[in-house]
Order: C-alpha cells, then sequence, then structure tokens
C-alpha cells in the first residue's frame, strides 16, 4: 500500500509549476538547516522580547533556481509550528506593502482576525498555522476598518502605520509579525525612490515587532541599501548555491521510490544520475523529478530505462532555455566572449570587475556594468565578503563555453579565403 508521503510527493511532482508554491512547500526540502535556523533563532528572539528590535532583516538571495522561493514557503510552514509565547503573522509583502500605510494595516487586520477561521491556540504558545487567522474580537477589525478612513497622510509614512495598527496589534497580542518579500530585487528597486517601511521596519520604528524577510537576486543587497538598510547583520544574509549532492542525491532516491516502481538497485542509480545533471541546482532538480513524474504518471506510476532516458532528455531541454534566459538577459556579454569569460572563471574561482576587464579586454567601466549586469542576470554572485563574484552552477560555465566554442567555429566557416 503507498504511503501517504509517496502521495504527497507525486502530486507535487505531478502538478507542481516548478516554481516554489505558498500553498504547497516542497515535501522533498534539505541541505539549508544552516539558513532557515538563522531565520527561526531571530523570530523566537522577537517573541521573547517585550519591544521592536534593530537589524531584524534577513535577505536570501542567490541566482534565479536556487531555490529561494521555496525557502520563503518552507519557512511559513516552520515559523506556524514554533512554540512562541505571542502569535506569528506571516505575511505576503508586496509594493503596497512596503510603501502604504493603508494597505499594511488592512492586510494585518486581515490576517488576524477573519471572519470564521480559527488559529491553533494552546496554554504554552499562541502561533498560527500556515493559512490559518487569529480569531480576535470582530470590534478590533471594525476599529481599525474606521481608523484607515479616518487616517491622514501620505502613503509611507511609518507614523501613520504605527497609528494604524497600534491598538489592533495590542489587542491581538503584540504578535511576531513575519514580512515575506520574494522577487524582493523588483519590488526593492520599484520602492526606493518613494517613501517606504523598509528602514523604519529594519529600525523596529513601526511599533510593531517586524521580522522582514526578502529573497532575490544578486543585486538585492544592493536595492536594500537603496531603501536606506546598508548594513543588514552577517549572520542574517545568506547567498543561496548549490546544494551538496548527497543532499540532492538523497531527494532524487526518494522520489524515485515515489514515482518510478523500480528497484532499489536501479533507483540508486538513476538517483546518481539525477544528481550530476542536477549539480546541486534545485530548479535542474525540480525540473528532473517533475519530467519523471510526468513520465511515470500515464504508466500507473511505472518506469523504464527507456522512459527515464525521456525524462532526462526534456530536463536537459529545459536547462538549456534556462542557461539561455541568464544569457540573453546579460546583452552587455557579447557571444564572441563567452570562451574568455569561461575559462576566466574557471582559472580563477573569485573574480572582480578587473579580471574581467583584463579578460575580455574592456575598460573598466564597462566590465563594472557587465558584471552588475551579470549579477542581475544570475551568471555572477557576488561573495558575502563583497568586491568579489563567483559563477553559481559548473554546468553554467560548461554551456557558456560550448556556446563560445560554437561561435568561434561560425565565424571561422563564414571568414574569406585566399
Amino acid at each position: 500500500m503507498m504511503s501517504a508521503r509517496a502521495q504527497t510527493i507525486r502530486d507535487y511532482y505531478l502538478d507542481s509549476s516548478g516554481r516554489a508554491e505558498s500553498a504547497r512547500p516542497n515535501p522533498l526540502f534539505a541541505g539549508r538547516n544552516t539558513e532557515l535556523d538563522s531565520v527561526l533563532r531571530s523570530a523566537a528572539r522577537l517573541d521573547r522580547s517585550a519591544a521592536p528590535i534593530e537589524n531584524m532583516t534577513a535577505v536570501f538571495y542567490g541566482a534565479p533556481g536556487a531555490g529561494k522561493s521555496e525557502l520563503l514557503s518552507q519557512l511559513r510552514v516552520r515559523l506556524g509550528a514554533l512554540d512562541t509565547r505571542q502569535p506569528i503573522v506571516c505575511l505576503r509583502g508586496d509594493i503596497e506593502l512596503l510603501t502604504n500605510a493603508d494597505a499594511f494595516a488592512e492586510a494585518l487586520i486581515r490576517a488576524l482576525a477573519r471572519p470564521g477561521a480559527k488559529a491553533r491556540m494552546t496554554l504554552g504558545a499562541k502561533n498560527i498555522a500556515v493559512g490559518a487567522r487569529l480569531d480576535v474580537p470582530g470590534q478590533i477589525g471594525a476599529g481599525l476598518n474606521v481608523a484607515v478612513e479616518r487616517g491622514t497622510g501620505g502613503d509611507g509614512d511609518s507614523g501613520r502605520l504605527k497609528r494604524l495598527t497600534a491598538e489592533p496589534y495590542r489587542k491581538a497580542g503584540s504578535p511576531v509579525v513575519v514580512l515575506l518579500v520574494d522577487e524582493a530585487q523588483k519590488k526593492l528597486e520599484s520602492v526606493s525612490g518613494l517613501q517606504n517601511f523598509v528602514l523604519p521596519f529594519h529600525l523596529g520604528e513601526t511599533g510593531m515587532k517586524v521580522l522582514a524577510i526578502y529573497g532575490g537576486l544578486g543585486n538585492t543587497l544592493y536595492e536594500l541599501g537603496q531603501c536606506g538598510v546598508t548594513r543588514p547583520g552577517d549572520h542574517m544574509c545568506h547567498l543561496i548555491l548549490r546544494l551538496d549532492d548527497r543532499h540532492v542525491t538523497d531527494m532524487a532516491r526518494q522520489a524515485l521510490r515515489a514515482t518510478t516502481g523500480q528497484s532499489p538497485d536501479v533507483i540508486d542509480e538513476w538517483a546518481s544520475v539525477i544528481a550530476e545533471y542536477a549539480q546541486g541546482w534545485p530548479m535542474h532538480l525540480s525540473h528532473a523529478l517533475k519530467a519523471v513524474a510526468g513520465q511515470a504518471h500515464p504508466n500507473g506510476w511505472t518506469l523504464d530505462g527507456a522512459g527515464f532516458h525521456d525524462a532526462m532528455r526534456d530536463a536537459e531541454a529545459k536547462r538549456v532555455r534556462y542557461y539561455g534566459d541568464r544569457l540573453q538577459a546579460c546583452d552587455d556579454l557579447d557571444a564572441g566572449q563567452y570562451a574568455r569569460w569561461a575559462r576566466t572563471l574557471r582559472r580563477i574561482e573569485q573574480v572582480d570587475a578587473g579580471h574581467m576587464a583584463d579578460a575580455l579586454d574592456l575598460p573598466r567601466s564597462e566590465a563594472k556594468r557587465l558584471v552588475r549586469q551579470a549579477v542581475r542576470a544570475g551568471l555572477l554572485e557576488p561573495v558575502p565578503e563583497g568586491g568579489a563574484y563567483v559563477s553559481p552552477i559548473p554546468s553554467l560555465l560548461d554551456h557558456i563555453e560550448s556556446r563560445g566554442r560554437a561561435r568561434a567555429r561560425s565565424a571561422s566557416s563564414e571568414a574569406p579565403t585566399t
């Protein structure tokens, strides 16, 4: 008889779009405990505090496909399971929640007082499970609605936000408010020229115990700086790179057991193939496991060698498209420079703009611009120490180098003969 976990794995990989989904965290998740534990400790510290605390800004940054959205999804679940004294309320952060006092207050009160919703309440803790809401007296919500209607002042006024949320926040038990902002680099760039709550949240100036968590590309730290948060704590900034191969192999093995009906020996062999293909990159792993599920499901959740080969061919096509998208997003890098780009990153593990200027025969100013664009495109990631950059995945360099060789062959064949 199939276990409930196997069914959950099947459902996830058959239905998942490949991106993290807020309502359905990936049942196969490993290798990010350091990052998760850091945020959970911050939430617990806020719970114990009688007042807001400064520097409660966490950042997960890395190239597209590193698993940042999934980290936020997993955090929603784990924050709801924490044994805390006060409630924990998770809000999905959009631009309005970073700039508009009315919108933030309304989102908060919906989370605290949605009619008919019940929270998990115990004597020792007042947590809310993911998707649940605290069942607080209706007059609190009504009072906030009146406050919103009568409020004065422009959007982005942190003092007004404090006034709008003070009473309902206090009556609800002064919960820890966790603000989850995905695709943060885009949202922060959009609000950096406006009055916003990014710095007031960071400084604990809104009267609420806010833990702001941003997930975005490598330029997210720069965009936070544009909003005034220039020095988030080192222990709160996490560059999301490759997973360890043993974690990838184990996750692949679990998925294959649930979806293929194969023997342990074959599963071990296929799990190794998937791990070699994925090279620790969560998006590649997800594409492979989704392709396997897609091949196995029509055959009663069984898969033979030919079906596995077809699944991996589909996954490889997705990987090629992914890398092509990364290169297209970095149009300052000409195809004629691909081979030298790859060779430089193989030779020097951590490069800076000077290395790229020398390798590509560029003025320093152009090399700096290219590096910034490459970070936004996911071709490079800044190392935590600052000033240097790494390539996120070995197979990305393989792809760039291969494209460069193809370009060189094409140019050679088109050259006029004498």
